[in-house]
């Protein structure tokens, strides 16, 4: 009785048709599947090791890139240390050659005043010292303009270097 109630549980065929899908998979299917996950887990091992190693590049040319940054910076340093040297220079050795032009200047009018008095009158006299004052007010004046004009060519010259260096940084 035991042996025909067996075969005619539902549980029975269950247990079974479990057992033989078990053993089917198994046999047949558990390779393709194991092989198929491997393959994958090896994908991604290959993608994480490629990742490291794009990391790892990334990261020394960011070195190489900061080495240079820091020897541009120090060369725009010099540059801009050695331009501003150059034109305090420029604009000392100007200053120098145009008080010389005044001052050669001042001494011909001088004399050209002394030779005018003594041919003129004294209201005459007085008349072209005026005009000789303000001609040379203005020549003076003309000289400073010169000398303004050189500092702000200086002025300018060192910011547009700075710019660029500020430029230059702020791209890297």
């Amino acid at each position: 009785m035991f042996v025909t109630s067996i075969f005619y549980d539902v549980h029975t065929y269950l247990i079974i048709s479990f057992i033989l899908t078990i053993f089917l998979i198994f046999k047949f299917a558990w390779g393709k599947i194991t092989q198929s996950l491997q393959a994958k887990i090896d994908s991604v091992r290959s993608l994480i090791d490629s990742l490291e190693k794009q990391k790892k590049d990334a990261e020394e040319q960011m070195e190489i890139l900061k080495r240079d940054l820091e020897e541009y910076k120090k060369i725009a340093e010099t540059s801009v240390f050695n331009a501003q040297a150059e034109a305090k220079r420029i604009s000392e050795k100007s200053y120098i050659i145009v008080e010389s032009i005044i001052s050669q200047k001042q001494e011909e009018y001088k004399e050209v005043i002394s030779k005018i008095k003594d041919s003129f009158s004294i209201e005459l006299q007085n008349r072209i010292i005026k005009l000789i004052k303000k001609e040379l007010i203005k020549k003076m004046k003309e000289s400073k303009d010169d000398r303004e004009i050189q500092n702000i060519s200086i002025n300018n010259s060192t910011k547009m270097i700075e710019d660029i260096v500020e430029r230059y940084a702020n791209n890297c």
